[in-house]
């Protein structure tokens, strides 16, 4: 059997990484200029099924995909990318992928694309952030999931440019007083699943505009949630003294995301302020 190769795009959080743990929507949309290839190599044949190269959460994606279509034996997926990966999820896109391909390389019955993701990782909330992201970047859409409900694509007609900042402070936690404060908690989620609809809404009508204050707006929501918010709330303000424009703290990816439009100074200041900050073209199909 030849080698097969396939691409996937990687993909960044928009909203909900926080509010997605009180079931509320999540939402990821790809990135046209961070790219994974996997190429997948047959090694050998055998009763059983073995994978090399995946390891964790993206080696169980890929090998239920595998077991589901009842394909047997020994194969290594190998990845290259030019840029860092932000997340796992794309190495699992990208050799979903190339499983697609497999299955019209062997003749098999054609299966929607739906069915190599598998549904289960969407039943829990610890697996929700990353479901989301390898579906957006397994189909190269923007994607609104919740918890076990899987997902939906979303059509976004107007591309638009953020810059990630990753931090290097420690990752807070959920403050665990709120779930005991349940005539605070409640409505405060409740407003950040309309928020999440908001920006569904704000993607599909390309309003940019519309789309970067909700996310800024849930990001400060989201804030009070956390545990202890005052050293994200510092970098924030010091990201904020360089640029003009909506931003927002992202609890999955520990970073601060900037989808810009205006500067009030160059764009080096800002990329010499934080250490591996990274340019993200958020793309349409």
């Amino acid at each position: 059997m030849k080698k097969l190769k396939a691409e996937a795009h990687d993909s960044v959080i928009l909203l909900g990484d926080v509010s997605c743990l009180f079931n509320n929507p999540i939402i990821a949309a790809p990135i046209c200029n961070r790219k994974c290839l996997c190429t997948l190599e047959f090694v050998k044949k055998s009763n059983k099924l073995k994978i090399n190269g995946l390891e964790g959460l993206e080696a169980d994606v890929v090998k239920t995909a595998l077991l589901n279509l009842k394909i047997e034996g020994t194969f290594n997926f190998i990845f290259d990318h030019q840029y860092e990966a932000i997340n796992d999820s794309v190495r699992a896109a990208a050799a979903l992928l190339c499983v697609k391909k497999l299955i019209s390389e062997l003749g098999l019955e054609p299966r929607e694309k739906i069915s190599l993701i598998p549904r289960q990782i969407f039943s829990t909330t610890d697996q929700l952030p990353f479901a989301t992201l390898l579906a957006s970047s397994f189909l190269g859409k923007p994607i609104a999931a919740r918890v076990r409900e899987g997902f939906i694509e979303l059509a976004l007609i107007k591309p638009f440019k953020m810059l990630y900042l990753p931090l290097t402070l420690r990752k807070p936690k959920i403050d665990n007083k709120l779930y005991e404060l349940e005539d605070i908690l409640s409505p405060l989620t409740h407003t950040l699943g309309h928020l999440s609809i908001e920006a569904v809404k704000a993607i599909e009508n390309g309003d940019t505009s519309l789309l970067f204050y909700v996310m800024e707006l849930e990001s400060r929501l989201t804030l009070s949630l956390l545990d202890d918010p005052y050293e994200i709330f510092h970098e924030m303000y010091r990201a904020c003294q360089i640029v003009n424009s909506a931003i927002r703290y992202s609890f999955y990816h520990h970073a601060i995301v900037i989808p810009y439009l205006r500067y009030r100074k160059s764009f080096n200041d800002l990329t010499k302020s934080f250490i591996k900050s990274l340019k993200l073209d958020v793309m349409t199909p």
